[in-house]
């Protein structure tokens, strides 16, 4: 038996739309000894993938659909209609995912069965570490972990469940059963997340209140993103498909799809894989993904990592927008704060400290093993800010420009024109004209290091 293994299902149009994303982002970014089992409606693959099952659904399961279409059809004839209008109503639907999930735990594919909708993508390396908090592996009483949907039915996109605890033989029995008696259609909606909803109160009225582990998750109508899991992994459920992201306005903490991860962004990654830092400072925090990734990043090489970060937040004004040349919206310091508490929550291990503010007042000298400076964009205050982090290990400061804007004022190219440093390869354009790129300043033998990684 597996320790782990992740299950979903999809027919041949969620193949096309959004399954091979699920796929590819499953591949890359979980761990290798984790397996996927893809529960196939009308389709099969061409060529067999590595670390994928996939297991025909009409071969496997439409016995049990079709004795739940029966019991629909009954139901059909004694009331007459079926809404057809409303998802809440589409039991044959949900059904499929609900035979689906059971199919995968009775048959104990792993010690842990994760459910996840074929309509989520990953896009940040997840460890066996990480994955044990939200699926309490090291607590035996817990049986499932879910996500709660504060004021309505439970989020079922994610779902694990303890295969060995002594609940899984009986909860799979009476899940069937709930849809082959057609009890279902007693239920107030017919969705897999009010069968699940219905067992979960069942069993905690008998007492079983620690078999059933809520993620921690902010009040939401999306849940998913709006916990440890949208560190991760997003949830395009509904129209969101059609767009590739969820919204600004689903998020409760700060979005993260109004983040640049490419560009000149996209090379911080390596510079963390190069020093792995254990200690981070950030000058312009913003809305905190930052943070989140540099993070994750300095976790895949250190137990423990520590960051500090200084943003003016909701303290900032028109004037010093003005004078720093930011066009950027700010963010409360609270809602950034509740960021990085899912950090925490996923790694304990993670302390963090944020300082509103003016820099030119609120940072003292300080270090760090790497020290990123993003804040404001004229040039004494980002003097100050280097000045305050000169000590620090590995400084990355952003704005180093080339082009039409006037670096007598902006930009940091005078802030390190007189000493050793290492303008990093990509550039990104700057309205207006110009480009502008990242600068590194470090000992003589730590550029040496970044020369080579960069231009190898």
């Amino acid at each position: 038996m597996n320790e782990i293994v992740v299950i979903t299902s999809m027919n041949k149009e969620g193949w096309d739309k959004y399954g091979q994303r699920f796929v590819h982002t499953f591949l890359k970014f979980w761990p290798e000894n984790i397996s996927l089992q893809i529960y196939a409606e009308g389709f099969d693959l061409e060529q067999s993938i590595y670390r994928v099952n996939i297991v025909s659904f009409e071969a496997h399961l439409s016995h049990l659909l079709q004795t739940f279409s029966d019991q629909q059809n009954l139901l059909l004839q004694k009331i007459g209609q079926v809404p057809t209008n409303n998802y809440l109503f589409d039991a044959m639907k949900f059904a499929k995912k609900g035979f689906a999930l059971i199919d995968g735990i009775e048959k104990n594919i792993g010690k842990q069965v994760i459910w996840l909708d074929a309509d989520i993508y990953t896009f940040f390396p997840i460890s066996n570490h990480q994955l044990s908090k939200f699926l309490q592996s090291d607590n035996e009483e817990v049986f499932c972990s879910h996500l709660r949907r504060f004021g309505m039915h439970t989020e079922s996109g994610f779902l694990s469940f303890n295969t060995l605890h002594p609940l899984t033989n009986e909860f799979c029995e009476r899940y069937k059963s709930i849809y082959l008696s057609g009890a279902i259609f007693h239920l107030e909606h017919w969705t897999d997340c009010h069968v699940f909803d219905c067992l979960k109160t069942y069993y905690i009225s008998f007492g079983f209140q620690n078999a059933f582990y809520e993620i921690p998750a902010l009040p939401s109508t999306h849940p998913f993103i709006n916990s440890p899991l949208g560190l991760f992994m997003d949830h395009l459920k509904g129209n969101r498909k059609n767009d590739g992201t969820s919204s600004i306005s689903d998020y409760i903490i700060p979005p993260r799809s109004r983040v640049k991860f490419d560009g000149r962004y996209a090379q911080i990654p390596k510079l963390i894989e190069l020093f792995k830092p254990s200690s981070i400072v950030e000058i312009g925090t913003w809305s905190g993904w930052r943070a989140i990734q540099m993070s994750l990043y300095a976790f895949q090489h250190q137990r423990a990592v520590t960051y500090a970060g200084f943003d003016v937040f909701s303290t900032g004004s028109k004037e010093l927008d003005e004078l720093e040349k930011n066009i950027k919206p700010h963010f409360p310091q609270d809602q950034v704060g509740l960021l990085l508490e899912f950090l925490k929550i996923v790694e304990p291990n993670f302390n963090f400290h944020l300082i509103s503010g003016d820099t030119n007042e609120t940072l003292k000298s300080t270090t760090a093993d790497f020290a990123f400076i993003d804040g404001g964009h004229a040039v004494e205050t980002i003097r100050n800010d280097f000045d305050n982090l000169r000590m620090s290990k590995i400084i990355l400061l952003d704005d180093f420009y080339d082009g039409a804007i006037d670096t007598n004022l902006y930009g940091c190219n005078q802030v390190i024109e007189d000493l050793p440093h290492y303008i990093l390869p990509i550039a990104d354009p700057v309205t207006g004209g110009g480009t502008t790129q990242f600068v590194v300043v470090a000992n003589s033998e730590d550029l040496n290091i970044i020369r080579r990684a960069f231009e190898n």
